[in-house]
């Protein structure tokens, strides 16, 4: 299991190839909050990216984001507390990782 799907708790991978370059781990976990808005911006054209960005940094200090879940419910708390309906915020990572 690589952790593309939210529908599955899964570590946070999202490689097409284990061996290769940096897991949503790493990102998750070490780019600063600005590299990560930028991430969630750019490839995800995600509206809520500072908020979801913060929120990652927010939650690392306590203890490393392991994974989908953890992310995903991260991800949507800016969605739940602005409108009634959700929806998954995952492109930005998607995007990133394939």
């Amino acid at each position: 299991e690589r952790g593309f799907s939210y529908m599955h708790d899964a570590p946070l991978d999202m490689r097409m190839n284990r061996t290769e370059g940096m897991s949503a781990y790493d990102v998750v976990n070490k780019y600063s909050r600005e590299e990560l808005i930028r991430i969630f911006r750019d490839y995800g054209e995600e509206r809520f990216a500072a908020k979801i960005a913060s929120s990652i940094v927010y939650k690392r200090e306590i203890e490393p984001i392991k994974t989908t879940h953890e992310l995903a419910e991260i991800a949507k708390k800016p969605y739940r507390t602005q409108q009634k309906s959700m929806r998954t915020p995952k492109n930005a990572f998607f995007k990133q990782f394939v």
